[in-house]
């Protein structure tokens, strides 16, 4: 469990692919992902995890979409 700030706190569930947040009120609220990567992960195996199997999908005719969000100057662009 980490704290975010005095009342709030997050807890990477072990094993699962969620993030589960504990607002000022106490109340949790749980949020899946297809993947969440550590930040000891290197942006080649993000992109091959992440883009890779889309760009293919997309050159076979399917949609795609690929959404990366964090905080500024963490590397996103770079990654993707």
């Amino acid at each position: 469990m980490h704290n975010i700030d005095k009342d709030t706190r997050v807890a990477m569930i072990d094993g699962a692919d969620c993030v589960q947040i504990r607002d000022k009120k106490g109340i949790s609220h749980r949020y899946v992902y297809d993947h969440i990567f550590p930040e000891s992960n290197e942006q080649e195996h993000i992109f091959n995890t992440v883009a890779t199997p889309l760009i293919e999908s997309f050159l076979n005719g399917y949609n795609a979409t690929l959404f990366a969000y964090g905080q500024t100057g963490s590397g996103k662009t770079y990654t993707i």
